[in-house]
């Protein structure tokens, strides 16, 4: 009954063909089911000539270059470099969401520098996973040592002045934040840059081409507000304005 099944689906021609494929699986499928529910085993697969298969279950990595494995003399090994920038991210994202619910209070009530925070917090953990899932897609493992620790995220409320003066100074510590992060991800670039031999790897220097950009332009934008802010600091209802269209 199969083999009829098989040689009139063959006969049906090249349309068919998928029709034959799945059959095919049908069958292997059905064969696996009646293996486990029997209590048998599955036999490895005849090769031509009577070879048999081997199933080969060796794990496989998806690590190739040595750039999470390169250290630079002097400095942390490439994977560490990694894991602190993805941690940095997860602080921030905590920093932020705090602080923007301090800005959110009714003693404040800065509702627009309140959801300022709150986006750059997404943005920050959105940014601290997708350095994590490059880390895990170039090899990266758990057990790496560097890993557990990465993972102790810490968030602090940064609003501790008079509100206007916080609310300028909130503004400062995220374009200095901004700079460091562009830094340690230069330090990364430079690293991706060198030759294969030193721990070089294009892909990942290409990784951070993206993402440099992107920061130089949330720098470029809290320069501007911060400018903006100083010259109305004094001025109350400018600063609610201000406040408003943030």
């Amino acid at each position: 009954m199969l083999r009829f099944i098989l040689r009139a689906a063959r006969h049906l021609g090249g349309k068919m063909r998928v029709l034959h494929i799945n059959i095919c699986v049908f069958l292997v499928a059905i064969s696996v089911i009646h293996a486990q529910q029997s209590g048998g085993s599955i036999r490895p697969i005849m090769l031509g000539g009577g070879a048999r298969a081997a199933a080969d279950i060796t794990p496989v990595s998806a690590k190739s270059g040595a750039f999470l494995d390169h250290v630079e003399e002097g400095k942390d090994a490439n994977s560490k470099m990694f894991l602190d920038l993805m941690k940095k991210h997860f602080d921030l994202s905590m920093d932020y969401l705090l602080t923007s619910k301090q800005f959110a209070s009714q003693y404040v009530e800065r509702p627009g520098l309140a959801k300022y925070l709150n986006e750059a917090s997404s943005r920050q953990w959105e940014e601290g996973m997708d350095i994590l899932k490059k880390f895990l897609q170039r090899g990266g493992s758990i057990t790496d040592e560097n890993f557990k620790p990465a993972f102790k995220v810490q968030g602090n409320p940064e609003l501790t002045g008079p509100e206007t003066e916080g609310y300028i100074q909130t503004m400062k510590s995220m374009l200095d934040d901004s700079k460091v992060l562009a830094k340690d991800m230069n330090q990364l670039h430079h690293m991706g840059g060198k030759i294969l031999d030193k721990g070089g790897d294009a892909e990942i220097a290409h990784y951070f081409d993206d993402k440099l950009e992107k920061e130089a332009e949330i720098s470029r934008e809290l320069a501007g507000h911060i400018n903006t802010l100083q010259k109305m600091s004094t001025l109350g209802v400018a600063m609610h304005i201000f406040d408003s269209d943030l």
